[in-house]
This record gives C-alpha cells, sequence and structure tokens, in this order.
C-alpha cells in the first residue's frame, strides 16, 4: 500500500459578511496517498476551491474562521494558518489556479515568470542551472518548442499553452503535492486529452501527488484514482476508479447532465440569410489564421463552431462584429441587424466594483439613454429563476453559473436578433451547464433568436446545434 502524505480530518470552514454566517466546509476527511491522481467532483459554490485554499494555508483568517480538528503532512501536524503550512507552500505542496490569465502576468515573458518562481521557492540562482530546469519542466508539458516558446508573453500564446504555462510554473519547484483547479475547462478537447496525459506522467516520472479539482465528472471517472463528490460543502460521496455504480443520487445526476443526450431535429429551413461570409481570409502579420473561410447563418438556428484553440473561432466572431477587417473576401450582414456577444468568461466582462443593476444598465449610461426599469430586467431574471435581490450584490457574491446569466440577461436586454456565445458554459460544472444550456433554448424560442455557438466541446455542440462549422 502507498505511503500516505496528507490527511485531513474534521475540516470546518465558516465565511463572514456583514454580521452574516455562512458554512463553506463541513466535517471534511480525507487523505492522499504517495503517486495517486485524487478528484474533487461538485457543483459551483459546493465548497472545492475553499477546500484547496484550506490545504494551502492561504484563506484570509478575517473573512473566514477554520476549524480542523488535524492536518497531517508525512504524519506531521501542521497549522494551516501559521508557519508550518507557509514553509511548505510552493516547495511541498503547490496549486495552479483555474484560470492562467488570472496568474500570468501579461508584462512579463514566460522566461521572467520561471527565473521569478525559482528565485523565489528555490536555492537555485545560477543561470544554466535555471536553463536546465526549465527545459525539462516545458518537455513535460509537451512543449519542444521551448527557446520559442521562453520568449513570448502570456497575451502570444493560446490558451491551451498559457494553461501548460501555468501548471509547469508550479511544478518547476518539485512539490510533492500538487492541486489542479479545473485545469482542462476552458481548452478544446485535443489539448483536454494532451493534459490528461501530461497529468499521468507528472505522478508516473515526478513521484508527485495530484489533487484533481473539476467539474468534469467523466474526467475525473477516467484518470482519478479515486473521487470524492462535494456538494454544499459536505463530501457527499466517495468512489474509485472503475467502480460500476455510484451510492449517491447527486454523484448520478452529475454523471448524466455529463452526457448532455438529447435528440435534436434542425429548427430553421429560413431563407432569410442574416450573415454571410465568403472566402473571407485574415491575416495577422505573417500568421494566416483564417483562410478562404465562408459562412452561412440563416434566421432561428443554431449554428456552431468548433475547432482546437488557436483555429480561429474567436476571430470569426470578431469579424462579423467589424471589430477586425477581413483582409481578403466579403462579409455581409443584414441591414439593421442587432448582433450581440456573451464572451466566454464572465469574470473579465463585467465590473466587479458595481452592482448587477448598474451593470445591466451599463450601456444606457454610457450612450446616456434612460435606464431599464426594474420590471424589465425581472421579466428577463424570472426566465432564468433569479430573484429581485441579486439586482443589489456584486459579482464577487455570484456563482459562475450566475454570473454567465447576467452576461446573457446584459445582452437579451438589447433586444438583438442574433447572440454570438462563445464558450458560454466552459466554466461551469455540469448541472449548472445543462440547465444554462436548456435555458438558451428556452428563451431562443420565446424570443425567436438566432445562435452562433462557438465551443471546444463536442458534447455542447451536438446538444445545442441544427449545423456544424468544423475548423
Amino acid at each position: 500500500m502507498s505511503k500516505e502524505i496528507l490527511s485531513v480530518k474534521n475540516l470546518n470552514v465558516n465565511y463572514f459578511s456583514d454580521a452574516k454566517r455562512a458554512q463553506a466546509l463541513k466535517d471534511i476527511n480525507f487523505n492522499l496517498f504517495e503517486n495517486e491522481i485524487l478528484g474533487i467532483v461538485g457543483e459551483s459554490g459546493s465548497g472545492k476551491t475553499t477546500l484547496a485554499r484550506c490545504l494551502l494555508g492561504v484563506l484570509d483568517k478575517e473573512d473566514a474562521n477554520v476549524f480542523i480538528g488535524q492536518y497531517l503532512v508525512n504524519n506531521i501536524k501542521i497549522d494551516p494558518f501559521f508557519r508550518g503550512i507557509k514553509d511548505l507552500r510552493g516547495v511541498f505542496i503547490n496549486m495552479a489556479i483555474q484560470n492562467p490569465v488570472l496568474s500570468l502576468n501579461p508584462t512579463m515573458t514566460i522566461e521572467d515568470h520561471f527565473r521569478m518562481v525559482l528565485n523565489d521557492v528555490s536555492d537555485i540562482k545560477v543561470k544554466k542551472k535555471q536553463d536546465y530546469l526549465m527545459k525539462k519542466v516545458l518537455e513535460n508539458m509537451a512543449m519542444d518548442n521551448y527557446d520559442n516558446v521562453l520568449k513570448k508573453y502570456p497575451m502570444e500564446l493560446s490558451v491551451g499553452m498559457n494553461q501548460r504555462i501555468n501548471i509547469a510554473l508550479s511544478i518547476i519547484s518539485n512539490p510533492k503535492v500538487l492541486i489542479l483547479d479545473e485545469p482542462t475547462s476552458s481548452i478544446d478537447e485535443e489539448n483536454r486529452e494532451n493534459m490528461s496525459d501530461i497529468i499521468n506522467n507528472l505522478v508516473r516520472n515526478n513521484n508527485m501527488s495530484v489533487v484533481l479539482i473539476t467539474h468534469d465528472m467523466l474526467l475525473a471517472m477516467r484518470i482519478c484514482h479515486r473521487v470524492l463528490v462535494m456538494k454544499k460543502g459536505c463530501i457527499v460521496d466517495r468512489f474509485n476508479k472503475n467502480q460500476v455504480g455510484f451510492c449517491h443520487k447527486y454523484t448520478q445526476q452529475l454523471y448524466e447532465s455529463a452526457l448532455l443526450k438529447k435528440d435534436r431535429t434542425i429548427a430553421s429551413n429560413s431563407d432569410d440569410i442574416l450573415i454571410e461570409m465568403d472566402k473571407v481570409c485574415k491575416n495577422f502579420g505573417d500568421n494566416k489564421v483564417l483562410d478562404n473561410f465562408s459562412l452561412c447563418l440563416r434566421r432561428g438556428e443554431t449554428l456552431g463552431i468548433v475547432g482546437a484553440s488557436g483555429s480561429g473561432k474567436t476571430t470569426i466572431s470578431k469579424l462579423i462584429l467589424n471589430i477586425y477587417k477581413p483582409s481578403c473576401g466579403s462579409i455581409g450582414i443584414k441591414r439593421s441587424l442587432k448582433i450581440e456577444m456573451i464572451f466566454q468568461n464572465a469574470d473579465l466582462s463585467l465590473d466587479h466594483n458595481q452592482k448587477i443593476f448598474r451593470i445591466l444598465n451599463e450601456e444606457n449610461y454610457i450612450n446616456k439613454k434612460k435606464e431599464y426599469s426594474r420590471e424589465t430586467i425581472l421579466n428577463f431574471l424570472k426566465d432564468f429563476n433569479l430573484s429581485e435581490d441579486i439586482l443589489e450584490k456584486n459579482i464577487v457574491e455570484l456563482s459562475e453559473g450566475q454570473k454567465q446569466i447576467i452576461s446573457i440577461v446584459r445582452s437579451l436586454l438589447n433586444s438583438p436578433d442574433v447572440i454570438i456565445l462563445d464558450e458560454p458554459t466552459s466554466s461551469l460544472d455540469t448541472i449548472s451547464q445543462k440547465k444554462i444550456l436548456d435555458l438558451l433554448i428556452k428563451i431562443k424560442k420565446k424570443h425567436n433568436l438566432t445562435y452562433i455557438l462557438i465551443s471546444h466541446n463536442q458534447r455542447v455542440i451536438k446538444y445545442m446545434c441544427d449545423r456544424c462549422i468544423y475548423l
């Protein structure tokens, strides 16, 4: 039997806000063994990331009360708020957060990031030794063109490559425990398979244990040795790899929602063409992103666009919105057509300093128009089963699913004809994902909408779309 390297007993966490108490974790007990991949799955808000932050000892004592019966690292008791865990952070245990955009500095090259980490958490200061480690860790991430990658800035790399850099920075100090928070949520299926191989290789070749936090139930079942299922701050189920059947109905619900099985028929045979792209090319310097691309969007349909990271999916949407000009070819858009776009990352597209009511009226304030009434907004919120009190909240108080709903409502308030959905559910757990997709289908019928759905998730495309273009 493998050696136990980490153990948590009777962990409880309470958050405090405006004199209100909310229990984020309740009676959490688990252990982690050498060379093991332990999965933690559950809906947004179930406590997965709070648990990870407890393991790292980075919860703010002013915002949270942590009560723990026992936290053992190699059978040594650790207090997660004091010096013991600080000395281990980055050396024994480290974490790669969900969004590489938030963890990588856009003003620093990838090489600068690596040298900063090595100077902070290791004794290796000699440039040649650092060069060797950088080369080795990038090879572990299946990035053979490491010399070229090290010279680039994060914005010059794809989302998938930035995620690999994010993980590489976390393992270059050779920790024994690596926490991966949603490492595959924002990458295409090909890169997702590659990431699965990378995680397995880290465990096999680096004598490392991984805590994999994910909303992708199918990924957890495929690569994890054991899986913990969380709901409302509690571990409600546990299962092993290749286990047949689940003990808890919530686990079964997570599994079924991940499959996204539904028969769909063609929704539109309309001859009303709204958008037409004919033999369009788009170059950025010497880099040709689109070549001879054509598209025809008819009223009432949902058109899917699928492709790997960097294949040009988002470039197409920016061409349609006239943010980019085509290098060649033509784009025809029906006169007076109203087009809205819902972005992949609600956190980056919504103002964290404003209440929801003001966010939904943001365009009116900018254009000095009359604001939408609460009644008008509430009519849309009801479509998504949201109550009026959400209007007085800030973005940070909402779950990932609620943030994405606010993005959708903001677009609907402008009475669009076409909505471009850029990865609208990639950051959501499978249950929230299915709810959002079903609501999008419902409001499409209610408001006579036409969708362009950009996604790397084949199951989402098959569930939603009438036609599909593969890049």
